[in-house]
Order: C-alpha cells, then structure tokens, then sequence
C-alpha cells in the first residue's frame, strides 16, 4: 500500500468538497474526467496524486480555481501573520523566490 502524503491528504479532501458541492457522485466526476471511479476514490483519500493534467481538467468540471485544491481558501492567506506566511511560503515554493 502506498504511503499517503500530506499535500495528496489534504487536496483530496478539497476535491470531495468541491465534488460533493457540485453535486456528483463519484462516478459522475469519474466519468467526467475519464477516469475510474476507483482512482477518484483514491484520490479524495489521499492514496495517490494527481497529474497538472487531471488537476487542470478536475478544476474545469468542479468549476474552481487550482488555488482552491491547492491551497484551500486563499483569502485567508493573505491574513496570516507574517511568521505564518513565511513557513508557508517556504514550503510552496522552497528556492527562496517568495511574497515579502
């Protein structure tokens, strides 16, 4: 069994909220992006990734942004405290290269 990891965990469970707002069933979201209902299971539960293509094609069909399933609600963000933004940004973007 595959080893969940912490980003897969949390952006699945984005994706069965958004899901479940958008009103489709597993299978219904499978079908939509031609994939298996098994693999969306997976997916929601963190077991496996996702492809920058399901992830593009997930966004279209849930009608949601990537920063949503990436990052959760991203208005918050910008409302973090300074040391808070700064481990997050860390963490996203690690070469340096973050918001000041």
């Amino acid at each position: 069994m595959q080893q969940k990891k912490e980003l897969n965990i949390q952006m699945g469970s984005r994706i069965r909220k958004a899901r479940l707002q958008a009103g489709l069933t597993q299978e219904a979201f499978a079908e939509l992006l031609h994939l298996g209902p098994k693999h969306i299971s997976a997916m929601e539960r963190g077991i496996v990734g996702l492809s920058m293509e399901t992830l593009q094609n997930s966004c279209q069909v849930l009608h949601v942004s990537a920063d949503t399933l990436l990052f959760g609600d991203i208005k918050n963000l910008r409302q973090m405290p300074s040391a808070t933004w700064a481990a997050f940004s860390r963490r996203i973007c690690p070469s340096g290269r973050n918001r000041q």
